[in-house]
């Protein structure tokens, strides 16, 4: 149950915030349930994670790439933060995954589906980072521009304080400028909110992840540096498109 916690401590803030996800009250109680600690199948949560548009379908590349099991908890990793299972997946088989897994009703329209695939960058790589910077919200719930994309992007930052419902991080913010972004040199203080449900514990000087304002989980240096590898990877792609 490992990795549909991970899974969920990810896709919780955007699925709450009606971004992603199944919406009916039923996914949305048994979501809520599974992370207050109650007992739900397997095969019950395999079918809500599905119907993660924007997400399942990167999962199931991923995993096909690698002969693992798309909920594998190592697959989970690479798109959420990066790891090595992302070298087995071209910048061919991203522009297949849109053309496969985004465009239909209630996503992308076939223009513009086929224009996003043609463009995709040359070093892009299969990572969160990647369809937030380029794909951008395939069901348009959202429009990811400014200030989103930086909510949006996994983030990480090292914990300087926290109490009741935040957290406060030091972090290199995203800065979004016409035709460049990058990472901010100096960093910055956020504040995160802090569900234990999601996060049960966190001290200071641990290094967290968040996405939408919400912590997700505490991760080593190794997977920190991992994350702002592949985001710079994909922020360096998507400048020289």
């Amino acid at each position: 149950m490992k990795a549909y916690k991970r899974f969920l401590s990810y896709s919780y803030e955007p699925f709450r915030l009606h971004f992603c996800g199944p919406q009916d009250d039923a996914s949305t109680k048994l979501v809520d349930d599974f992370l207050k600690g109650f007992d739900i199948s397997a095969a019950r949560l395999n079918r809500v994670a599905r119907d993660f548009a924007g997400v399942y379908p990167y999962l199931e590349l991923i995993a096909k790439k690698n002969k693992l099991e798309p909920l594998d908890e190592q697959v989970i990793e690479a798109y959420w933060i990066g790891n090595n299972l992302l070298r087995q997946v071209t910048v061919e088989d991203l522009k297949n995954l849109i053309l496969q897994s985004f465009i239909g009703p209630g996503k992308l329209s076939l223009s513009a589906g086929e224009r996003l695939a043609a463009g995709v960058p040359g070093r892009a790589v299969a990572h969160h980072s990647f369809h937030v910077l380029y794909v951008g919200s395939v069901t348009q719930t959202v429009r990811l521009a400014g200030k989103l994309l930086d909510l949006c992007r996994v983030g990480w930052g090292r914990v300087i304080a926290y109490g009741g419902e935040v957290i406060q991080v030091k972090y290199r913010p995203l800065i979004v400028k016409p035709n460049d972004l990058r990472l901010g040199r100096d960093e910055a203080v956020k504040e995160i909110k802090w569900n234990k449900k999601v996060l049960p514990k966190v001290m200071e000087n641990q290094i967290v992840t968040f996405h939408w304002g919400l912590a997700c989980e505490t991760v080593s240096e190794d997977q920190a540096r991992n994350l702002e590898k592949y985001t710079l990877r994909n922020i360096d792609a998507v400048n020289h498109q």
